[in-house]
């Protein structure tokens, strides 16, 4: 099973009361270093996850600007994968997508981040296991 943080629905505190609060958008500085996740649903960008749900993960600066980037998700057989998003890579989260708040971003301690992280480099070692059996 996957390390996800639970949150309060206004995603305002953890529901098991640890946690810094979410900021908006507006409270954190331009070079401030944020984390936080998106849903997403549809096909995996790897093909391996059809009809699927997961989330982007982001490390983001406080106007936008994503630093790294990473869609993650979780199989039927709770098998954990995650891929580097690096085509969001420097692009303003808000700009983009033209969305003047942060209300479909859930914030995400930088811990949970890095675990999602660590999952690349397993997702990129089991893919190529699998096409070497071939």
């Amino acid at each position: 099973m996957s390390f996800l943080a639970f949150y309060r629905k206004d995603n305002s505190i953890p529901l098991d009361g640890l946690g810094p609060k979410k900021k908006s958008r507006y409270d954190r500085g331009k070079l401030e270093v944020w984390f936080c996740r998106e849903f997403w649903s549809g096909n995996s960008r790897d093909g391996l996850h059809l009809n699927g749900e997961g989330y982007y993960y982001f490390k983001m600066l406080g106007d936008g600007k994503i630093l790294k980037a990473y869609e993650y998700y979780e199989t039927d057989e709770d098998e954990e994968n995650s891929i580097e998003a690096s085509e969001l890579i420097g692009v303003n989260w808000f700009a983009y997508f033209g969305y003047h708040d942060d209300e479909l971003l859930e914030f995400v301690t930088e811990h949970e981040f890095n675990y999602i992280e660590s999952l690349e480099s397993d997702s990129q070692n089991k893919k190529l296991k699998s096409l070497a059996n071939f």
